[in-house]
């Protein structure tokens, strides 16, 4: 009787500890577990991370003009961009703090951020906006803005409205920029006046 419980507190013992430990496995997870040996599918990610590259931009736009309250023109149209994308690349840090580079990997510019559930506010000295998260995973990600500006010229009330998807791809070996020139604290790709003239340059070609 003794023998054959020795044997299966040895049996138990061994299978015991065989078993490997699970968990997320993925370093860049934020629940990452760095005993687990074995992944399971339980890891759950963030913005901070590597570095999240722009592999295209979706914008819905439309703009009306009136004139003296009466409307004269109401138009829109929809446009995937896939090269010359801004920003090129994003690094968010987990200390609110988040940098854009151009594609030759130079440092654009650094300004803060925060995050509340799904919603990500941006924000310089003179410019505040917010993303929505609209997916998030180990991989890619897509966030979404939207933009509403009225603009006045020779008596013509212009009425802009963007809604923008971007969509990124996760560098996992985000890189840190040697250029000590960066514009701190402008953002330079969400700059209204600019996306409104581009808004008017498309139109201008779609007529």
């Amino acid at each position: 009787m003794k023998k054959t419980l020795y044997l299966f507190l040895t049996i138990s013992l061994v299978f015991t500890s065989c078993k490997k430990e699970e968990g997320c496995t993925d370093s860049i997870a934020i629940n990452y577990n760095i005993d687990a040996e074995e992944d399971d599918g339980s890891c759950n990610y963030s913005l901070v991370g590597g570095a999240w590259i722009t592999t295209s931009v979706e914008e819905d736009v439309s703009m009306t003009a009136t004139m003296m309250g009466i409307p004269i023109y109401d138009t829109s149209y929809t446009n995937i961009q896939t090269d010359s994308l801004e920003p090129y690349k994003l690094k968010f840090n987990s200390n609110g703090s988040a940098d854009s580079y151009l594609a030759d990997g130079s440092l654009e510019e650094t300004v803060s951020w925060s995050q509340n559930g799904d919603q990500i506010t941006i924000t310089d000295s003179d410019t505040s906006f917010t993303l929505t998260i609209l997916s998030l995973d180990a991989d890619n990600s897509t966030l979404s803005m939207s933009l509403s500006e009225t603009d006045i010229e020779e008596g013509v009330t212009f009425t802009f409205n963007l809604q923008q998807k971007l969509n990124f791809t996760r560098e996992r070996n985000g890189f840190q920029s040697s250029n000590l020139n960066q514009r701190i604290g402008h953002i330079n790709w969400f700059n209204n006046k600019k996306r409104i003239n581009k808004i008017k340059n498309t139109l201008n070609k779609k007529k």
